[in-house]
């Protein structure tokens, strides 16, 4: 289920949904508009965009058999045939409004997400995910990115700016005690897009110190909407350089919210 802020407020009594009222106060403390949220529950996915993929055999699907909620979440897979570049899939969600210049709000984004222990291998395989603005000639985005190789999120405009934390893949290790199955991760990034500023992330209770960091600004003519101001999300899956590596990611519970 896809749902814009309009449809949202009136969905707010569905129980699916009733939980996100506040949004997870864990988070922010901060109850926070609900903007958009995707479950992907539908059999068919909704909205979302395929972006860009450099690798033969990358490809996504919703599938029923891992997820982090409900019956259905967004697999990512992104193989790696050769060593001569990072293999990488993209989807991304343009929203159908923008954010008032005037109101200068906080964005939230709020995710659910998970990988496969291959992603746990040598070779550099992260997922990304985060938030965009464009003004017509600029992309500006607002991302994080997991290395699970070395175990560093990383953000900022130089793609250098960094911190630390251990996660666990979903499956067990060779030794079941070794890890746990199933597991999944929480994630949230909160920004401010008109002040060109990281605000805060968290993830699983551990915070990051990204707050007065800027975006990554590049020059993108792949958005063809017309006007400025245009506001979407990410997510990325993209592999390592061992040849035969397949890196899964699954995503779930995307929430976007004004703080």
């Amino acid at each position: 289920m896809s749902l814009i802020y309009g449809e949202v407020e009136s969905e707010l009594r569905n129980t699916n949904l009733s939980r996100l009222t506040p949004i997870s106060p864990y988070f922010s403390g901060s109850a926070g508009r609900v903007l958009f949220y995707e479950d992907f529950e539908d059999e068919i996915l909704r909205g979302w965009n395929y972006f860009d993929d450099n690798e033969t055999g990358s490809y996504y699907n919703l599938t029923d058999t891992i997820k982090f909620s409900g019956k259905r979440s967004l697999h990512i897979r992104s193989p790696q045939v050769n060593t001569t570049t990072n293999a990488h899939l993209d989807l991304i969600k343009i929203f159908p409004f923008t954010i008032p210049t005037g109101s200068n709000p906080l964005i939230g984004m709020e995710v659910a997400f998970t990988f496969s222990r291959a992603f746990v291998g040598l070779g550099g395989p992260q997922l990304r995910f985060g938030l965009s603005t464009w003004d017509g000639t600029n992309r500006r985005d607002f991302y994080m990115r997991y290395n699970k190789g070395s175990h560093l999120w990383f953000w900022g405009a130089s793609e250098t700016e960094s911190g630390s934390q251990r996660l666990e893949p979903y499956e067990p290790a060779t030794n079941p005690l070794a890890r746990s199955t199933g597991v999944w991760h929480k994630a949230k990034l909160i920004v401010d897009p008109f002040n060109d500023k990281y605000i805060s992330f968290i993830c699983n209770g551990a915070t990051q110190s990204v707050s007065g960091s800027q975006s990554l600004k590049e020059s993108d003519g792949s958005i063809t909407v017309a006007g400025a101001n245009i506001f979407r999300c990410f997510l990325r899956a993209t592999s390592g350089t061992t040849v035969g590596q397949e890196v899964d990611v699954w995503f779930d519970d995307v929430v976007i919210t004004s703080e």
